[in-house]
């Protein structure tokens, strides 16, 4: 092999190598830094779409139901175990009472780090609840009791999704993910 043989060859040095293989880290790590924040903030996102599924559900069925003593739609949070309890209450003619509940459900089915941080309910007795229970009722015409308010559900990165909720039963949601 002459001298002429090693200059027409062609590939990679050694140092070239390293310095790709030195960029493809770097992207990586920034690729898997990135694809964790996506993963926690979309899991977040779909636990506020299943609460707000559920808050809607309640409140059609309370306005389908035509029962004679009227039932009561009832969805009950509980800060501290960091769940909720849906429930119907029914009273027949001849007053037996009836309670049907759905639950507890809970916003960490998605992720273990996404809990319920606060829930404010605006009514003249009621204030920001950031610990115990806090209950909403749906009546059958539509409305909800309390007026308003909004739940807040956050994750391990400080990103946190709010559901509004006013008189109406309407329901939004704004997400603020960090």
């Amino acid at each position: 092999m002459g001298k002429g043989d090693m200059q027409r060859s062609r590939g990679f040095s050694l140092l070239e190598l390293v310095i790709i293989m030195g960029i493809i880290a770097i992207l990586t790590s920034i690729a898997v830094f990135s694809w964790s924040r996506y993963t926690a903030n979309n899991n977040l996102k779909a636990a506020t779409a299943e609460m707000q599924a559920d808050f809607l559900l309640m409140r059609k069925k309370a306005m389908s139901d035509s029962g004679i003593g009227g039932s009561v739609y009832t969805i009950t949070f509980d800060i501290d175990h960091n769940n909720y309890t849906m429930s119907v209450t029914t009273m027949d003619t001849a007053g037996n009472v009836t309670v049907n509940t759905i639950g507890p459900k809970t916003p960490a089915s998605f992720a273990p780090d996404i809990k319920i941080k606060e829930i404010s309910l605006f009514s003249p007795s009621v204030g920001t609840i950031t610990s115990g229970a806090a209950t909403i009722n749906c009546e059958r015409r539509g409305t909800i009791d309390p007026v308003s308010g909004h739940i807040q559900l956050g994750n391990g990165l400080s990103s946190a999704s709010n559901i509004t909720f006013n008189v109406t039963g309407r329901t939004y949601v704004k997400h603020y993910f960090r």
